[in-house]
């Protein structure tokens, strides 16, 4: 099952990486993503409060929780970056194809995840295939497609090998054909 999440997950970078040649005249006019804010957290433990991550609120839409900080896309990877801990390895950017583009990708690799960040240090991708990482601090690989419908409702795409739902942003669940369980999932940003 590994394989198969390893092939869709190469797919889905090769569908990126040819997008990015593509000529886009419109990259230096392009919308700036709008970045969420959260008040920081306090352990009960701290006597006084510091500067944290800013996390998403489940109430705030789809994300994924990550070494137990809540990760969206659409945010500055620079303010999840402590809050992940360390990489398992080192980062790796890949820049466009087209000379006149300035698109670029970096990937972030921690126990499991991937995540990805664009050329302005947004969080634009978050990939899952292994680990106690949750979609929404509640969904983890081995879960149940009902457990997934309970909690984002009827896919937009619901087969054998995973579920799509068209949410702002875009959540793709990978499932093992053989037991029907969650084994991986992606985030994907939209743009909006």
């Amino acid at each position: 099952m590994k394989k198969v999440i390893s092939i869709l997950l190469a797919a889905l970078l090769i569908t990126v990486l040819f997008a990015a040649c593509k000529s886009n005249n419109e990259s230096a006019e392009s919308k700036e993503p709008v970045s969420t804010t959260a008040e920081p957290a306090v352990s009960a433990d701290t006597e006084i409060a510091t500067e944290a991550p800013k996390e998403p609120d489940a109430e705030e839409g789809i994300y994924a929780t990550i070494n137990g900080t809540n990760v969206t896309v659409g945010v500055p990877f620079a303010d999840m970056e402590a809050a992940l801990g360390e990489q398992t390895q080192p980062a790796e950017t890949i820049d466009s194809c087209d000379p006149d583009s300035d698109w670029k990708q970096t990937m972030h690799y921690y126990e499991g995840v991937i995540i990805t960040e664009n050329k302005d240090g947004i969080i634009d991708g978050i990939q899952v295939q292994e680990g106690d990482s949750a979609l929404m601090g509640k969904i983890k690989i081995g879960a149940a497609k009902d457990d997934v419908k309970a909690l984002l409702g009827e896919p937009e795409t619901d087969e054998t090998w995973g579920m799509f739902y068209e949410t702002k942003p875009g959540v793709n669940l990978y499932l093992d054909e053989e037991t029907g369980l969650v084994s991986g999932f992606a985030i994907m940003y939209s743009g909006d």
